[in-house]
């Protein structure tokens, strides 16, 4: 007997759970007018392009996202995420510069779900027409080559570009870079097409304008570094001074082929009659086809010591013995 009651006290507690799974179940997938909110949805505009034929241009909304109010079976909408709703600004519809309130269309890409709703969706739009400036392109270039080696001649084609947007971000434009030219490690030159950021005079990026073109052409060199020994030849030395210099080596930069032909660089001669000790001068080197020194214009700054000669001395010393002799 006391088996048949536990059997019977088991069976009772199996049907109560399976009862209980059953009911989570249904109520789960069958309930038909459950809701839920997803927060966040981007919004994308839309008709820019018909927006543009009539001059105007979009400078910002008061929004970027909006919370979309869902309903469906508790199965479907637990499924449903960010990137399953749509949120689409029309502006085509805009006809002047200015302030305008629009209301987002907003769907959802799920069976048997809903919108019933939607909260922060009268998105106030700023219009303004639309402008066009030309810009200078500067180029910015990141990391480092690898030892032994320099970047040379980093050049950008076109050199200048169209910035095109409302006429207040065309305004603010103070500059026109390349994005980010990563050099880093490399042993050899390259040419890469990279696109285009404008920024203002504080130096922050200006993300609502176009460009034209949308992309530039950068080329650069990498030139191997060799050390060899500076010579500043000297006009006019006055007479008991000598004339130093506080560089007696420079870097250059080349091919192979042109760095194993250059033992020394020659400056162009000083007129030593015009130096003061301690002057600070530029000299201009003399460098071969294919060669470039450390300051690309071809310039070194060095720094000027004058003393004393020990000739004169010397000369006097000869002159004594000289008259002695006779």
């Amino acid at each position: 007997m006391e088996k048949v009651k536990s059997s019977k006290t088991l069976y009772k507690i199996i049907s109560v759970l399976i009862a209980i799974i059953l009911w989570v179940f249904v109520s789960y997938q069958e309930t038909p007018t459950t809701h839920r909110w997803i927060k966040n949805v981007p919004i994308t505009i839309v008709g820019a392009d018909v927006l543009d034929q009539n001059g105007l241009y979009v400078v910002a909304t008061d929004r970027s996202t909006v919370d979309v109010r869902v309903e469906g079976r508790r199965g479907e909408l637990s499924k449903v995420v960010v990137g399953d709703i749509t949120a689409r600004l029309d502006v085509s519809a805009l006809e002047a510069a200015g302030n305008a309130s629009l209301t987002c269309d907003v769907t959802v890409d799920k069976r048997n779900v809903d919108v019933t709703g939607a909260r922060h969706n009268s998105i106030i739009v700023t219009a303004e027409k639309i402008s066009t400036d030309l810009f200078p392109v500067s180029v910015e270039i990141s990391g480092s080559p690898a030892a032994g080696y320099r970047v040379f001649e980093p050049t950008v084609y076109p050199t200048e570009v169209a910035v095109r947007g409302g006429e207040s971000l065309v305004r603010s434009v103070a500059s026109v870079s390349t994005k980010s030219v990563s050099v880093s490690r490399v042993t050899r030159g390259n040419t890469v097409n990279v696109g285009l950021t404008a920024y203002d005079e504080n130096g922050k990026p200006i993300s609502d304008v176009t460009f034209e073109p949308s992309s530039v052409e950068v080329r650069y060199t990498v030139l191997r570094e060799k050390s060899v020994p500076l010579v500043i030849p000297t006009d006019n030395v006055p007479a008991g001074e000598t004339v130093s210099f506080d560089q007696t080596t420079v870097k250059i930069y080349g091919s192979a082929d042109a760095l194993s032909a250059v033992s020394e660089i020659t400056a162009k001669p000083v007129d030593a009659s015009t130096l003061s000790d301690g002057d600070m001068i530029s000299v201009s080197l003399d460098l071969p086809e294919g060669i470039y020194a450390s300051d690309e214009a071809g310039a070194l700054d060095v720094r000027v010591s004058i003393g004393r000669s020990s000739a004169p001395a010397a000369d006097e010393a000869d002159k004594a013995d000289g008259e002695s002799d006779e």
